[in-house]
């Protein structure tokens, strides 16, 4: 695929995320001026204000959630480590697969995603 090809697929790709997001303004207006909407969403608030409270008072319960968040934390750092690790293996062996300590082979698949730069084109 060609430079060519890309720009224009990232053109439709703004243009999309653009559509996207007016439908999504048009919904939230929408959503606001429905009072049935609104208070089912009071109602939530406050149900979720009670779960927090039965969290919190329960200290067996409050210590697992805890954990959880920990556990949560742990696992999404020590997935970003082996995602670096991933890439500067593929790069420096150019295979796309590997084995895990038990003999599974695992295809390793390298996701490219764009993020908007500071600086101006090199062209």
């Amino acid at each position: 695929m060609d430079k060519e090809m890309i720009q224009k697929k990232m053109a439709i790709a703004q243009k999309t995320n653009e559509e996207l997001s007016n439908v999504r303004s048009m919904l939230k207006s929408e959503l606001e001026c429905s009072s049935e909407y609104q208070e089912v969403v009071e109602q939530i608030r406050e149900l979720t204000l009670e779960k927090r409270q039965i969290i919190d008072s329960n200290k067996i319960i409050a210590e697992l959630t805890k954990k959880i968040s920990e556990a949560k934390l742990e696992l999404k750092e020590c997935l970003e480590v082996l995602s670096s690790e991933l890439y500067h293996y593929v790069k420096e062996t150019d295979k796309m697969d590997i084995e895990d300590q038990d003999g599974k082979i695992f295809k390793i698949i390298i996701n490219a995603n764009l993020k908007k730069s500071n600086q101006k084109s090199l062209f």
